[in-house]
């Protein structure tokens, strides 16, 4: 399996101001000043706008041991704060410094308790195996749907894999919360190259792995394509 690029990395700390708050207070237009200067936002919120949604700010930076991370939003709700960048390595990154900054600098408290992160994240990759061997216990379905599309449409094409999707029911979890995997073909890619966009609740190195973990399934499969490139993960 091939990693073409990350596209998303997100991680979200719920928490409860109340517990983080310095003991005096906060003055928002000073905290947001220095967010801005720290982080390099090019867009930031007005008061209105915090007091109505939350401190929403985007296209920022951290340097971080001579690497750039860019930060694409970084938003501060009165119930927690998201932290979005191209991977959840980095947005954890962005996470803790921010924490840290606060609490030395800036007279937060550390929390009592905190829950755990909750990440989301999106991929492009590219197979060595093809998707279609999933289809084969369907092979009957498929070949049905094919002949209904030729006698009532005219058109003669085979069928392709090109959306997996798998969630969690809602009623089962946590009022807000989701997990979901989803797996579709790359739009305007060639099916020759099993390139597809992947989008999970997970961290990035877990969905990679998650990701590795159905080539490694398609390869048991025996349908063997190009190899389009170093795995990730074997």
């Amino acid at each position: 399996m091939k990693l073409i690029s990350t596209e998303n990395g997100q991680t979200f700390q719920l928490l409860a101001t109340e517990d983080v708050r310095p003991p005096s207070g906060l003055y928002w237009p000073d905290f947001s000043r220095l967010i801005i200067d720290r982080y390099g936002f090019v867009v930031s919120p007005s008061m209105d706008e915090i007091l109505k949604d939350g401190a929403k700010f985007a296209h920022g930076r951290l340097i971080r041991d001579g690497k750039l991370i860019e930060i694409k939003e970084f938003n501060v709700y009165s119930d927690g704060i998201i932290v979005i960048t191209w991977n959840t390595d980095d947005s954890n990154t962005v996470l803790d410094d921010f924490a840290s900054w606060t609490v030395e600098s800036l007279g937060f408290r550390q929390p009592i308790f905190l829950r755990p992160r909750r990440f989301q994240s999106s991929v492009i990759i590219e197979f060595d195996f093809s998707v279609d061997s999933i289809l084969t216990p369907f092979q009957e379905l498929v070949d049905q749907f094919s002949r209904i599309i030729q006698d009532e449409q005219g058109i003669t094409a085979a069928p392709t894999a090109s959306r997996i999707a798998f969630s969690i029911d809602p009623a089962v979890l946590p009022r807000f919360m989701s997990f979901e995997f989803r797996l579709e073909r790359r739009a305007n890619s060639l099916p020759s190259q099993n390139r597809y966009f992947s989008f999970a609740n997970l961290s990035t190195s877990q969905h990679l792995e998650l990701l590795a973990q159905l080539e490694r399934r398609l390869s048991s499969l025996g349908h063997h394509s190009v190899s389009l490139g170093h795995r990730v993960s074997n």
